[in-house]
């Protein structure tokens, strides 16, 4: 059995959420999402959904870079908190 730190050092260790496992209200607003995106793509011209095809990509990229550093932080706060109880 593999310990944290080494599933860390090879590689294996998965940190991003699983996707399959969505709580039924967050799979109501993905599927909300994706519907809402088609209605509005079909609306659309060429170049009016190129336009919102970059505009999601920025967002998405955003989201990520924000879900990153609170991964971060919160890793770094979790690690301060452990430091605290054994210093006390």
């Amino acid at each position: 059995m593999y310990t944290i730190l080494e599933a860390f050092a090879n590689g294996t260790l998965r940190i991003e959420a699983d996707v399959s496992q969505r709580s039924p209200e967050h799979q109501k607003i993905c599927d909300l999402a994706g519907e809402l995106e088609q209605n509005l793509s079909k609306q659309l011209s060429d170049d009016e959904n190129e336009l919102l095809r970059q505009l999601l990509d920025a967002l998405a990229s955003e989201s990520s870079h924000y879900a990153e550093n609170r991964f971060i932080r919160g890793y770094q706060l979790g690690t301060l908190m452990t430091m605290e109880i054994f210093t006390n």
